[in-house]
């Protein structure tokens, strides 16, 4: 079960060198939930979870790997750079992630006392 004091932060995955260079503090133990869509048919949505977002970026090599499987059976081995992942992703209809941060909130209430006095 998540933590009831998480916000989720919607980042759109442009996959540029600026969205893959998360600082590492950052990517550990954030729930990371991917959207997408892989045509332009509804009845293509669909979410994967993870529990870090580079669990998330691996799940989404992986995704890749499979589609270069499914289009090419009789390979098994397969090379690709980063480009390649690029444009895989660019393919799609959407993708997008929901990240969680978990929010400390500290509640204080400041009580200010008015003392009347009668006399």
């Amino acid at each position: 079960m998540q933590n009831p004091n998480s916000l989720y932060l919607f980042l759109s995955l442009s996959f540029d060198t600026e969205s893959l260079s998360f600082d590492s503090e950052l990517m550990a133990n954030r729930h990371t939930i991917i959207l997408m869509q892989t045509s332009q048919n509804r009845a293509t949505r669909t979410f994967m979870d993870y529990d870090s977002i580079n669990q998330a970026m691996e799940g989404i090599c992986r995704l890749y790997e499979r589609k270069l499987k499914e289009l090419n059976p009789a390979i098994r081995n397969f090379n690709y750079d980063i480009s390649d992942l690029y444009n895989f992703v660019d393919g799609l209809t959407d993708m997008s992630a929901l990240v969680s941060l978990s929010l400390s909130l500290s509640l204080h209430s400041t009580h200010t006392h008015t003392h009347t006095h009668k006399h």
